[in-house]
C-alpha cells in the first residue's frame, strides 16, 4: 500500500474525510494518476497497523485537549503517551455532535468549550494541514455523512467547510463510502449487509442501490435495516484494560497496586490494533515510586477471551438479527444477501472476522484495510456522477393573487434537477405593495414529489403588505394532489429595504443556486441602490 507523503503541486487532488467518532481519517486521489492514498498530517496524525499489508496507515485521533495554560492540542499533539498534560479533554467528538450535547469542558482559559466549538476546532484544524500536506487547494472535498444523521450535523459540517475556506464540498453517506472504498459493487435488486465496528458502538446497516442507480461509481444506498449494539471500540479497549491491567504479575512485590493508573492513555487501544495482525503484543507499564517499571504481555487469545467473557460476540449477533429483522419487513430476506462488509477499526480483528463468517456462511465476507475504507471512498467518489445527486422533491415561492383571491406557486426547482448547480436555478425581480415597505419575505414551499426537471424563466414578484410575495404576471400552478409544506416558517428569510421602497418599485434582483450539501442559497440585489445584501445566504437544505 502507497502512503502519500508528498506534496501534490501539480494540482488536481480530491482530499476525502471520515471524521470518526475516536479516530479521523484523510484520503487523497490524485486525479492525473487515478491513484488514493492515506494522507499522513505530520503534527495530528499517528499509524495504526492495516492488517494484511504489514503497513501503518495514518489517522488522527479525535480529540482536544485544552492544556492549564497555552493553545488547545488536536489529534496526536498531546503526544503518543500523554503523559506531563494537565488540563480538560474532549474524545468522541462526532457522538456528542450527532446528539447535540450540551458537554462543555474547561478551555483552559478560564472559559468552558462546548463539544460543537471543540469539534469544529478539531475539523478545522484537520482540514487546514490536509490543504497544507496537498500544497494545493483540493479541487473537491467529500466529507463521510451517517445514513441517519440528524440536518444540525450537516449545518455543521457546511460551518466548519466555510471556515476552512473551503466553498464547496460534498457530503456521501458512510455505508456508500465503505462499499465505494473496498471496491464492493452492488448488484441490482441484491441488498448488502455492513457491520461496522466504530468506536462508541457497532452498527450494522442493511443497504440496497438507490433507485434509479446505477453499478457504478458513485452509486448511493438505501438503508433498509439498522440496528446499533453498546459495544464499540472504546468498550473493547476497556475490557481489555480490566482483563490484564488489574494485577500485577506474581512475585513482583507490587501488591494489589492498580496498574491501569500507570498505563498512558489509548495503550489498550493501541494494543487491540496490533493484535489484529500480531499475535501478542508487550504493554509497557511505567514504574511507581519505589516499584520498578515492568511490562506486561497480551495475546491474541487473550483478547479473544475477553470479547467471549464480556457477551461481544452474542451482543453482535443479535444486533444482526435485529437489522435482518427490519430489513424482511420492507421484502429484503437474509437470502438475498451475497456480500457481508466488515468496516471499522475493530473490523478487523480476526476473531470478530471468523464469527461473522460463521453468521454468513455463504456469503463473501469483504475486510479490506477498514481503518480508512471509508476515507478512501470519500476520496474516490466523483460528485455528479449519480443519479442521486439530484433534488428529489419540487420547491416554489408561494405569492397571493389578487385576482383569483387565492395562493399561487411560482417553481424554483424542480424534482430531478442535479447538484451542485451550474448555476442560478431561478432568477426575481421583487417589487414593494405599498409605499415604506421595508422587509419583504421568501416563503419557501415544497412539494413531496418531484414531477421532472423543468427550469424556471425570469419572473417578477411584489412584495405583499404582509410581508409576503404577489405575482406580477402569468401564473405557474400545481396540480400535486397533496399539499406543500411551507418549509421555512420557523426560520423565514426577509429582504430588507433600506431606504425604505415606493409602491411598485422594483428593488430586489434575487437568483438562487444550489451547492453540493443541497442548500438553496440566495442572492439578493438591492436594485436602487446597487449594494449586494445577500451573497449564497442559506435558505432550505433540499432533499
Amino acid at each position: 500500500m502507497q502512503v502519500g507523503t508528498g506534496r501534490y503541486a501539480g494540482g488536481g487532488v480530491r482530499l476525502g474525510i471520515d471524521f470518526g467518532t475516536t479516530l479521523t481519517k484523510v484520503a487523497v486521489f490524485e486525479e492525473t494518476t487515478g491513484t488514493c492514498h492515506p494522507l499522513p498530517l505530520p503534527q495530528l496524525s499517528r499509524g495504526v497497523p492495516c492488517a494484511g499489508t504489514g503497513q501503518d496507515v495514518p489517522v488522527v485521533p479525535s480529540r482536544v485537549h485544552f492544556p492549564v495554560t497555552g493553545s488547545p492540542l488536536f489529534g496526536a499533539e498531546m503526544g503518543a503517551d500523554g503523559q506531563g498534560e494537565t488540563g480538560s479533554s474532549l474524545t468522541c467528538l462526532k457522538h456528542y455532535l450527532l446528539t447535540d450535547s450540551p458537554v462543555q469542558v474547561p478551555a483552559g482559559d478560564g472559559t468552558q468549550c462546548s463539544a460543537k466549538d471543540a469539534g469544529s476546532r478539531f475539523l478545522v484544524r484537520v482540514l487546514t494541514e490536509a490543504i497544507a500536506a496537498c500544497g494545493c487547494q483540493p479541487t473537491q472535498v467529500v466529507f463521510t455523512l451517517p445514513a441517519d444523521a440528524p440536518p444540525h450535523y450537516e449545518d455543521w459540517i457546511a460551518q466548519v467547510a466555510a471556515s476552512s475556506g473551503i466553498r464547496q464540498f460534498f457530503v456521501l453517506d458512510e455505508c456508500s463510502a465503505v462499499l465505494l472504498g473496498m471496491g464492493v459493487p452492488l448488484e441490482a435488486d441484491h441488498p448488502v449487509l455492513v457491520v461496522d465496528c466504530g468506536g462508541v458502538s457497532c452498527t450494522v446497516t442493511v443497504c440496497v442501490r438507490g433507485e434509479g442507480e446505477s453499478a457504478g461509481t458513485g452509486s448511493r444506498l438505501r438503508v433498509v435495516g439498522k440496528a446499533k449494539g453498546d459495544d464499540g471500540g472504546t468498550g473493547i479497549d476497556g475490557w481489555l484494560a480490566s482483563a490484564t491491567g488489574t494485577h500485577p504479575p506474581p512475585g513482583t512485590g507490587h501488591g494489589e497496586m492498580n496498574r491501569r493508573d500507570r498505563v498512558s492513555e489509548g495503550t489498550y487501544e493501541r494494543a487491540k490494533e496490533l493484535l489484529s495482525s500480531s499475535a501478542d503484543v508487550e504493554i509497557p507499564l511505567a514504574s511507581a515510586g519505589q516499584y520498578p517499571a515492568i511490562n506486561t504481555r497480551i495475546t491474541r487469545a487473550t483478547l479473544e477471551q475477553v470479547l467471549t467473557d464480556r457477551g461481544f460476540f452474542a451482543t453482535l449477533d443479535r444486533t444482526i438479527d435485529r437489522a435482518l429483522a427490519a430489513a424482511r419487513m420492507r421484502g429484503y430476506t437474509p437470502e438475498e444477501i451475497y456480500t457481508v462488509v466488515l468496516a471499522g477499526g475493530s473490523g478487523a480483528i480476526p476473531a470478530v472476522l471468523e464469527a461473522v463468517r460463521r453468521k454468513f456462511p455463504r456469503c463473501t465476507v469483504v475486510c479490506d484495510r477498514p481503518a480508512w475504507a471509508a476515507a478512501r471512498g470519500a476520496a474516490t467518489y466523483r460528485p455528479g456522477s449519480s443519479a442521486a445527486d439530484r433534488i428529489r422533491n419540487d420547491y416554489a415561492l408561494r405569492y397571493w393573487d389578487p385576482v383569483t383571491l387565492s395562493h399561487g406557486y411560482r417553481f424554483l426547482v424542480r424534482g430531478g434537477t442535479p447538484y451542485p448547480s451550474a448555476g442560478q436555478v431561478a432568477r426575481l425581480v421583487i417589487s414593494a405593495a405599498y409605499d415604506g415597505q421595508t422587509h419583504l419575505g421568501i416563503p419557501l414551499f415544497e412539494y413531496r414529489t418531484g414531477d421532472g426537471d423543468a427550469p424556471c424563466r425570469s419572473i417578477e414578484l411584489v412584495g405583499a403588505t404582509d410581508g409576503g410575495l404577489q405575482c406580477a404576471d402569468a401564473a405557474t400552478t400545481h396540480s400535486d394532489q397533496h399539499p406543500p409544506v411551507w418549509v421555512n416558517e420557523q426560520v423565514p428569510m426577509f429582504l430588507v429595504a433600506d431606504p425604505p421602497a415606493q409602491k411598485g418599485e422594483p428593488r430586489f434582483e434575487v437568483t438562487f443556486t444550489i451547492d453540493g450539501t443541497r442548500q438553496l442559497a440566495v442572492t439578493a440585489r438591492d436594485i436602487r441602490t446597487g449594494r449586494l445584501i445577500k451573497e449564497a445566504e442559506p435558505l432550505f437544505r433540499l432533499t
